[in-house]
């Protein structure tokens, strides 16, 4: 079983992987950055590295701006909460083995990025799943 620490540096991992942020000017002038979720990015790494079609469209409707959103929903997989709506007439156990399935999906998709980087990832990108790794 993954563990939820491994869980959650996963999480960790994917938040910097598909962060960015947009600056917005105040009427005072004052630049201010806010968290963005690059829900594209997220739903095309998915896709090529065959994630199912409901867990795609799982991914695909967290919010953009909840900083935490994605790395909770990647943590809830350990216990199967982030799989409730592909699996209604499951029990928590069977959800709980698909999210382990998953969270050793995502982390293969991932670190075979990372070894062999794509036209998703930029410079910067690399530097910060290096220093995470």
């Amino acid at each position: 079983m993954i563990s939820r620490k491994t869980a959650k540096a996963l999480a960790e991992f994917y938040h910097v992987r598909f962060k960015s942020s947009r600056s917005v000017t105040t009427i005072y002038g004052n630049v201010n950055d806010y968290y963005v979720l690059t829900k594209d990015r997220l739903y095309d790494f998915l896709y090529e590295n065959n994630f199912d079609a409901w867990f795609l469209n799982a991914a695909k409707s967290l919010s953009e701006s909840n900083e935490r959103g994605l790395r909770e929903f990647i943590m809830r997989l350990h216990t199967g909460e982030s799989v409730v709506s592909g699996t209604p007439n499951w029990d928590w156990d069977q959800r709980s083995k698909l999210g382990q399935r998953l969270i050793k999906d995502l982390s293969e998709a991932i670190l075979n990025e990372t070894i062999k980087p794509d036209a998703y990832v930029s410079a910067h990108e690399s530097k910060s799943m290096q220093t995470l790794a």
